[in-house]
């Protein structure tokens, strides 16, 4: 192939082969073939690309040995399964999925692409604190509007004619409704203590 040169020419009973990198020829990985077009297709992938660990040292493919291996890929943490394919540095005990090492915009520690990146999750954090923020400001506002309501509503209920009480008992109906479907923001102990009041109301 053009990066690999088949290695062992007998496979396995599961049918794996092992294949040595001709630009490296210390560096041997086992692949599963399973039939021609699997030995073709291995032959054409890009195995090594380069990526490296956040210490700098070139990641090298290996196959797991057992269960216990997982992507390191900030976007990824999979947990990855017995003889798989990965890019690791044993240095620093820092390993990448395939779909991550390919992806050079999954993990690449360029000081470009990492002040890229720390700018973006500051930005992110940024934002998702805005958001908190205008998410509190909206549940104290409906708190308070819920309070004026439920205030005018409990003088009607005290001061209603007999008459009157079926059109009362509905604005507490509408109530609790309201409060049932009250805002993210809005805490539990509100809405507890305003669901009480409305059941007294009755």
């Amino acid at each position: 192939g053009n990066v690999g040169t088949v290695h062992d020419t007998e496979c396995d009973s599961e049918g794996w082969i092992q294949v040595r990198w001709d630009h490296k020829p210390s560096t041997t990985a086992n692949y599963r073939v399973q039939s021609h077009r699997d030995l073709v297709k291995l032959s054409h992938q890009e195995l090594c690309p380069g990526t490296k660990c956040p210490k700098g040292h070139l990641l090298k493919l290996f196959t797991t040995h057992s269960d216990s291996f997982t992507c390191d890929a900030p976007t990824c943490k999979v947990e990855q399964p017995i003889r798989t394919n990965m890019y690791g540095c044993r240095e620093c005990n820092f390993d990448l999925c395939k779909k991550c090492n390919a992806n050079r915009d999954g993990y690449d520690n360029s000081p470009t692409t990492a002040a890229k990146r720390n700018a973006e999750a500051a930005e992110k954090k940024r934002q998702e604190t805005e958001a908190a923020a205008e998410n509190a400001l909206a549940a104290r506002k409906w708190c308070g509007d819920f309070t004026t309501k439920f205030m005018r509503v409990a003088r009607e209920a005290a001061d209603c004619a007999e008459i009157d009480l079926p059109k009362v008992v509905q604005k507490i109906s509408d109530l609790e409704r309201e409060l049932a479907n009250a805002p993210k923001g809005v805490q539990l102990p509100f809405k507890n203590e305003h669901q009480e009041k409305c059941v007294r109301l009755y």
